[in-house]
Parts: C-alpha cells; sequence; structure tokens
C-alpha cells in the first residue's frame, strides 16, 4: 500500500507476516481488525474519526483478537472507540505511537500475556486512557471474535505486561477513583516502570470488580512519576470477595507522587 492513500478498514483474517506502512483510515466503522493474525507490522499510520465516536463501542478502532507477535510503531490513534483492543492477543508490541481522545478508551489489554507498551503518548479528555483487565463473556462472546466468539469467561490469564517509558498526559475528571484513569489496571504479574501519569482523574488505578477484574496480583510498578493528578496518584479500588484473588502481591518501589 502507498504512504498517503485513505483506505477503508483493513482486515488481517488469518494473514500473517505483512506489513502495513503510511496509510490513512478515516471515517469508517472501524480501523482495523486482526482475527488469527499473526507477526504483522503497522507502521506510520494514522487512523482518524471512526465513525461510531464519541460511542463506546468495541468495534470503533482497531481490534486484534487471538493474534501474536503483531507490531504497531510510529502511529496515530484518534477519535476511536476503544482505538486499539488487544483481545486475547499474546506478545504483541505497541511502540512509539500517539493516542488522541476516545469515546471509552485509547488502548485495552484483555486476557493477552506478555505484551509490551513503551514510548507511547496517551491523553483522552473525554475518558479513561488504557485498560488492562481479564475477559467476562461479553468481551469473548461478541461476534467480531469469529471462529472463537464463545459466551466463556476467560480469567487470570493477563499476565506478563510491560508498560514503560509512556506519557499518560490527561483524563477525564471524575466523580470518584474509578474513572478517569491513566491505567485502569486488574493484571497479572505485570511490570509498570519508567512512565510519567499527569492530568488525571487517577494515575494508576488498581482496580478489582467482577468479573474481568478479579485477579490483580503479582505486578511490580516502579520508577514511576505521578504529578498533578486531580484525585490520586495510585488508588487502589474495590474488595476482595470469597470467589477471587483480589488485590494483592503487588509492589510500589521508587514512585515519585
Amino acid at each position: 500500500m502507498d504512504a498517503g492513500e485513505e483506505y477503508g478498514p483493513i482486515w488481517f483474517d488469518n494473514v500473517s507476516y505483512n506489513t502495513v506502512s503510511g496509510i490513512g483510515v478515516s471515517g469508517s466503522t472501524g480501523f482495523l481488525r486482526a482475527i488469527n493474525a499473526h507477526h504483522n507490522r503497522i507502521e506510520n499510520a494514522t487512523f482518524d474519526t471512526s465513525n461510531l465516536f464519541p460511542g463506546m463501542s468495541k468495534r470503533g478502532g482497531a481490534y486484534f483478537a487471538w493474534s501474536t507477535h503483531n507490531r504497531v510503531v510510529n502511529s496515530v490513534f484518534r477519535k476511536g472507540t476503544d482505538s486499539l483492543a488487544l483481545v486475547h492477543s499474546d506478545f504483541n508490541v505497541i511502540e512509539k505511537n500517539r493516542f488522541e481522545t476516545a469515546g471509552h478508551e485509547l488502548l485495552v489489554i484483555k486476557c493477552g500475556n506478555g505484551s509490551v507498551v513503551r514510548n507511547n503518548h496517551f491523553a483522552n479528555p473525554d475518558q479513561k486512557m488504557v485498560s488492562v483487565f481479564d475477559c467476562e463473556a461479553p468481551t469473548t462472546a461478541w461476534p467480531g471474535n469469529g471462529r472463537f466468539a464463545r459466551e466463556e469467561a476467560i480469567l487470570d490469564r493477563t499476565k506478563y505486561n510491560l508498560f514503560e517509558h509512556n506519557v499518560f498526559a490527561q483524563g477525564a475528571s471524575y466523580y470518584s477513583t474509578s474513572g478517569g484513569n491513566g491505567i485502569q489496571y486488574a493484571g497479572q504479574d505485570g511490570i509498570i516502570r519508567y512512565n510519567v501519569f499527569h492530568s488525571a482523574n487517577v494515575g494508576l488505578g488498581m482496580t478489582r470488580y467482577e468479573t474481568e477484574a478479579m485477579h490483580n496480583t503479582g505486578n511490580r510498578i516502579y520508577h514511576n512519576v505521578f504529578h498533578d493528578n486531580r484525585c490520586a496518584g495510585i488508588a487502589m479500588m474495590g474488595a476482595k470477595s470469597n470467589n477471587d484473588t483480589g488485590i494483592r502481591d503487588n509492589r510500589y518501589t521508587n514512585n515519585i507522587l
């Protein structure tokens, strides 16, 4: 594909080892769909204004499901709904991108392991910036998952994700710690390091609720800077119940608040 041309939604269904460079997608329902797609690279692209914006549908952005070892680099995402989603998708790299304004979330990782989110800039004055959760049944049952769709929660499977050297620059004002987060987080054994969180409602929200956010354990949060957030730099939200592990064994070291 030639740089500068306009395309409709990009479909990677059972597609591997492709590079898409320099394209623009605007005014479409979704920016990109990748189902069972592996080792692909999206670079120097601009994704601007889903026709579902400003709603909260998961369809109005770039959506990867059951897809591994993909890279999204040096691209711009503007006015998506969930602008970029990784669902049950492992070992992907999201690097050097700019995310601006979404109806719901700029980036979401759900029941996916081992991805790297590095050197990105996030700003969403309308809602939260990033979410990291397991998959509740409606997430996996969505027809957009193709043959992988099934009415089944996938829990305790959002492990070993790394967030480093990102700037979380603006989140919505909100009446409680559950909204306007830089990262609303409920993963396991992840690392969050060398990031800056500012001008959000909450910088990092360590979350627990049923069913997608019942396992928030074993994470390491260190060498981050939190400043000028309206409610808290780091907040812990939700109590442990009898059927989940809750928020535990997380360590916070050498952060500036």
